[in-house]
């Protein structure tokens, strides 16, 4: 792993807070895991997409599990339906 990139081993939230810091584009994260659990609990995240696509049977780890969500404040900012029957709904984080 490239030099530039040893704080995501080492502290993820305060990298994430120092980029954050920094003009530039918006970063965006794909799928669900420690890095996610960690940038909620820090309050790292401004918005949420959330893709919803049915499956009859599943597992997997669900976003919010072990995280004190009384202390989000989340508003409903947009929805797309696609023919294909997925949804896409997006929160601004207060």
């Amino acid at each position: 792993m490239p030099e530039h990139y040893s704080w995501w081993r080492d502290d993820a939230a305060e990298g994430i807070f120092d980029l954050k810091q920094q003009p530039g584009k918006s970063i965006m994260k794909y799928r669900n895991g420690d890095l996610s659990t960690t940038l909620i609990e820090h309050y790292l995240i401004d918005e949420f997409y959330f893709s919803i696509i049915l499956v009859v049977d599943g597992t997997g780890r669900r976003l919010f599990d072990g995280i004190d969500t009384g202390a989000l404040k989340l508003k409903l900012t947009g929805m797309t339906r696609f023919k294909s029957g997925i949804v896409t709904i997006s929160y601004d984080s207060q």
